[in-house]
């Protein structure tokens, strides 16, 4: 068993619900793997900052109960304004940058990055042309 992990847009004057086994077309990015943890550092990659990426977690709002069986957090708004104006090359500079700092939990290649970051930036577009917020779910 590994942690499901879905980006998803939802409507700002309503409280997100998700549903996995719904169909959400591109309104939804799935992956498995990236946890809070794994999200601060794309954000750090980001916002070229110099926090810490474990301090950086704070800024996935939890929406959800600490003790629940599915989480759902907000994505900070810069990080969907950066994704969805994000070119090539620093979709590639980012995926270089968040491979280096999840290499001990992850273990993935710059590719692996490239692949999320880029669906992460088409979704982040259709959230802005829709007037839309960007959440992360997890589940264990």
């Amino acid at each position: 068993m590994g942690i499901l992990s879905d980006f998803f847009i939802h409507s700002k004057d309503a409280t997100p619900e998700f549903d996995p086994s719904k169909d959400w077309g591109s309104h939804r990015c799935a992956y498995k793997g990236i946890t809070p943890l794994e999200a601060a550092a794309m954000l750090k990659a980001i916002r070229q900052s110099s926090d810490d990426r474990v301090s950086m977690m704070n800024e996935f709002k939890l929406l959800t109960l600490e003790d629940a069986e599915e989480w759902i957090m907000s994505v900070p708004d810069d990080m969907v304004k950066s994704l969805a104006s994000a070119n090539e090359s620093k979709i590639n500079d980012w995926a270089t940058e968040c491979t280096e700092m999840t290499k001990e939990e992850l273990n993935w290649k710059a590719s692996d990055f490239v692949e999320v970051i880029t669906g992460l930036s088409k979704l982040s577009k259709t959230a802005i042309a829709e007037n839309m917020n960007m959440y992360l779910w997890k589940s264990l």
